[in-house]
């Protein structure tokens, strides 16, 4: 893997997630709820335990762990704009690049041998008929497939096409 991309380093870490009001509860509590217990909790430890407590507490009491919820969610939607889509474009651009790396020793492999004028060389052409489907879209149905072996020493080596019958399916 190739350790940095087009200039950048590595993508950015995925957003953090989102956040409610018992969540926020839950973390404001924690550290008494574990002195009071003596050991430390997991998450759905913690929750099990204070999960009575969120219950019971009146909707003006849970209203301001939401809202600060909220806001947190607001600030990390802020802060993580686009970096989805930048993660996206990385790891496409990071496997266009190893991609292309590859193919560049597939063939600079094959044309460094002794007999790289006998290699095999196969081009394969596919075709569709498109359709507007009724309903969620686009419909594209296999029309036809050709595919031509050849090597730059003995020329032709075998060719093969084939027209497809949509109504044979």
């Amino acid at each position: 893997m190739a350790s940095s991309v087009a200039g950048s380093s590595k993508p950015k870490a995925a957003p953090r997630k989102k956040k409610n009001g018992f969540f926020v509860f839950m973390e404001e509590r924690k550290l008494a709820t574990e002195e009071s217990l003596g050991f430390k909790l997991t998450l759905s430890e913690l929750s099990l335990v204070l999960s009575e407590d969120w219950k019971n507490m009146s909707a003006e009491e849970k209203e301001g762990y939401t809202s600060k919820a909220k806001a947190y969610n607001e600030k990390m939607r802020a802060e993580n704009e686009g970096t989805k889509l930048e993660n996206a474009k990385a790891l496409v651009t990071q496997k266009d690049a190893e991609q292309s790396k590859d193919n560049r020793e597939i063939v600079w492999n094959m044309f460094t041998e002794k007999n790289w004028t006998s290699q095999p060389i196969v081009l394969c052409c596919f075709s569709t008929y498109f359709e507007p489907a009724l309903g969620d879209g686009e419909m594209y149905i296999p029309a036809e497939i050709g595919l031509t072996a050849f090597s730059l020493k003995n020329g032709l080596i075998d060719n093969f096409a084939r027209i497809i019958d949509p109504s044979e399916y």
